[in-house]
């Protein structure tokens, strides 16, 4: 699906701002939240609502998988 692309990390430290991914100062955008983590998944928008680069697939999901999506992104260390 992404080919060669290399995707951002997805840990929920460095998506809400809390760790900085190794190499990187900061982020092009606002900290994410629980709920534009959610509308990055569905609507391929980042925190600031400008959409995300075109490898980012936008998924259909329920509201319950969406949280239990969270509830994963939140274990990643």
């Amino acid at each position: 699906m992404m080919g060669t692309a290399i995707p951002s990390d997805i840990r929920y430290a460095v998506l809400t701002g809390k760790e900085r991914p190794e190499g990187e100062e900061k982020m092009d955008h606002p900290p994410y939240t629980d709920t534009t983590i959610k509308q990055a998944i569905t609507q391929g928008l980042d925190p600031a609502g400008e959409p995300l680069d075109w490898t980012m697939p936008r998924w259909q999901m329920t509201d319950p998988d969406l949280g239990d999506l969270l509830a994963y992104l939140k274990t990643l260390r």
